[in-house]
């Protein structure tokens, strides 16, 4: 086994960042720089909630590192600080998957900075924690972490203040998917990030969240006179 030696890591910016990522969506989907002004306020807001009760600060660190990896909720929220592995320079995270299939993968630097976010508000130190203790802390600081009720709570507290209907822990997976594609992975790539059980699968998914456009109602209206 690997020794685990940590680095923590930081960004200034990275409340700006996850905004520009949440707004992915809207502005592909209405094409309407208006409709992604008046988003782009609500979330600003959605964000200004953070940094004050630690199991806040936890919850948003959690948003950053489901939008990060594209996990499920039982795979974020059930995370232990054994589960995190450093091999060279790179840091890998295990899970238990869909169906309870075993994972390893690269965690990507900003997940890294979100657990790292989340053990600073307790005032933790992330390399020194026990194999069995959540990367979630929680204000009882006990080891399971934060539950899956304050999260919630927290969840429906931001989307009310942000003005935007709930919704679950899924939608960071949407978007991570949909913003993989945008930078052009391929569905192959997209589905292997997913770990879909096929191709097909993924195609469905994409085209739920990126819709179909219309490419030939200029030539239909055209043809009609209108």
């Amino acid at each position: 086994m690997a020794t685990r030696t940590l680095v923590p890591g930081g960004d200034a910016d990275r409340g700006d960042q996850a905004i520009y990522d949440f707004l992915a969506e809207k502005e592909r989907r209405s094409g309407s720089m208006r409709t992604v002004r008046a988003y782009s306020g609500m979330l600003y807001r959605f964000f200004g909630i953070l940094g004050k009760p630690p199991d806040q600060v936890v919850a948003t660190e959690i948003f950053s590192y489901a939008h990060g990896t594209g996990r499920r909720r039982s795979e974020v929220l059930n995370l232990q600080s054994g589960d995190l592995t450093q091999e060279e320079a790179a840091i890998y995270y295990s899970y238990r998957g869909k169906g309870g299939k075993h994972g390893k993968r690269e965690l990507p630097q900003p997940a890294l900075q979100a657990i790292q976010q989340a053990f600073d508000a307790f005032g933790k130190n992330l390399a020194t924690t026990k194999p069995d203790e959540s990367l979630w802390p929680s204000i009882t600081d006990s080891g399971p972490g934060i539950t899956s009720g304050t999260f919630y709570g927290n969840l429906r507290r931001y989307f009310k203040a942000a003005g935007l209907r709930p919704r679950g822990i899924h939608i960071f997976r949407h978007s991570a998917a949909k913003q993989r594609r945008e930078a052009s992975e391929s569905v192959e790539q997209v589905s292997r990030f997913l770990e879909h059980s096929s191709l097909a699968v993924t195609t469905v998914y994409l085209r739920q969240l990126e819709g179909d456009r219309d490419t030939t109602w200029e030539r239909v209206a055209e043809s009609i006179g209108i």
